[in-house]
């Protein structure tokens, strides 16, 4: 039997990264394919 482990997909976000990322969803958002 062939098993497929994907673990990019479904792997839990560390509390680190939402923590860091956080501002950037809420209050520092942007368009990063707009021109700047």
């Amino acid at each position: 039997m062939k098993v497929y482990f994907d673990n990019a997909a479904t792997t839990r976000t560390c509390d680190e990264a939402i923590d860091a990322m956080l501002p950037f969803f809420t209050t520092k958002f942007g368009n990063a394919s707009s021109l700047h």
